[in-house]
């Protein structure tokens, strides 16, 4: 077996354990938090934070990574839909994964540097329900093809434990 297919199997391990422990979350907050700490430093993503929409049009934080790469509660950041371009054309277009290169990295807005950035969009059937924002900030690591699937599982195993937990 190649090295890379010895990877995605390892990362296809991990999104299991990600799930895992994701069902047995005790709240929302503590669900999005493993999100992250667990993307983070298992699936080698340098930042990612989730982001819920709200209400018409307004979008509010639960846990992401700051610049230095640690996780951190996000829940006091809320803004339009609207101010995060990229994210709010994905989901009028319907688009499930998309990614920007050699573009600028924002933190609350700031530049904090250039890389590649990543959205995942989490919905609820036909209803946008919040994206999943990444990048390569801190290592400046080249975007690999097996993270690209690796988000979009992601992002799905995340929009069906946010569902699952509306419905109970």
């Amino acid at each position: 077996m190649s090295t890379r297919q010895t990877r995605y199997n390892k990362e296809i391990d991990i999104l299991h354990d990600i799930s895992y422990l994701l069902g047995r979350a005790e709240s929302n907050d503590e669900m999005y938090r493993i999100a992250v700490e667990h993307a983070i430093v298992n699936l080698t993503i340098d930042r990612l934070a989730i982001f819920l929409i709200t209400g018409d049009n307004q979008v509010q934080g639960t846990y992401g990574t700051d610049t230095e790469g640690n996780v951190v509660d996000e829940r006091w950041f809320t803004s339009t839909i609207d101010e995060h371009v990229f994210a709010s054309e994905m989901i009028r277009n319907r688009t499930f994964i998309g990614f920007q290169q050699h573009t600028s990295l924002l933190h609350n807005f700031a530049n904090v540097g250039i890389g590649w950035n990543g959205y995942v969009t989490l919905w609820d059937g036909n209803e946008a329900i919040g994206w999943i924002a990444c990048d390569n900030l801190i290592t400046a690591t080249p975007l690999k093809p097996s993270q690209v699937n690796i988000l979009k599982m992601l992002g799905f195993i995340i929009s069906q434990n946010i569902v699952r937990r509306k419905y109970q």
